[in-house]
């Protein structure tokens, strides 16, 4: 019987198919630094850029963070927390800035952070297939659950997005389009905004395919 050496073992034991989802998950990581992806915080106000359709004249915002947005209630023992989330209004002029700020930026930023958002969207349906597809009899003996970890593995890829500040198509036709009513933003931007974004949201996905299907994961 022969005796298979320590290389050999290794060799064996190492999947081509987890070694190239690795890789392309490593490639989309290390894209996301150079060209300035903007961590969640921080909301800077855009300038007005033409006349507003909105709600209200164009103005600057007061400067809040995504996270610790909290209402406050002044009162004779001092200031009160009344709330840890913004009021509908204040989050409808904050996505009209956040639109605003993603129309400005220049076309190859836009591509960038579109072309990484489109290869983790590909990674959450890489994700979700694997795991759901590959669950056997208990796909048979209940479908639901099976849909139901589809549902609960997909979304990992929008916490991605979220995370490194990247750009959809889908949120850039709300958010940019917001940024156009409150006049924050020109036609000429959103044009410019959902054309790029949509490319590279499917450069993206389609880079991701191939690597998956290189590997032998699909």
């Amino acid at each position: 019987m022969p005796v298979m050496t320590h290389a050999e073992s290794l060799r064996r034991r190492s999947s081509p198919g987890l070694v190239g989802l690795v890789v392309a998950v490593g490639s989309a990581v290390v894209l996301s630094g150079p060209l300035g992806f903007v961590p969640m915080g921080a909301v800077q106000p855009a300038a007005s850029s033409g006349h507003s359709w909105g709600l209200r004249h164009p103005q600057a915002s007061p400067m809040r963070t995504a996270v610790n947005a909290v209402s406050t209630l002044s009162t004779a023992g001092g200031t009160v927390e009344t709330a840890g989330v913004r009021s509908p209004p204040e989050t409808y002029f904050a996505l009209a800035d956040k639109g605003a700020a993603n129309a400005k930026k220049s076309v190859l930023g836009i591509l960038h952070q579109s072309f990484v958002s489109g290869c983790f969207v590909g990674f959450g349906g890489l994700l979700s297939l694997s795991i759901a597809g590959n669950l056997g009899a208990v796909a048979s003996a209940s479908p639901g659950l099976q849909k139901f970890v589809f549902a609960a593995l997909f979304p990992v890829n929008l916490l991605l997005i979220l995370n490194s500040g990247g750009q959809l198509f889908t949120g850039n036709a709300a958010t940019v389009s917001m940024a156009v009513i409150e006049g924050k933003a020109t036609m000429s931007e959103l044009v410019k905004s959902w054309t790029i974004s949509i490319l590279g949201n499917i450069l993206g996905c389609f880079t991701f395919a191939c690597a998956a299907q290189y590997s032998g994961l699909l």
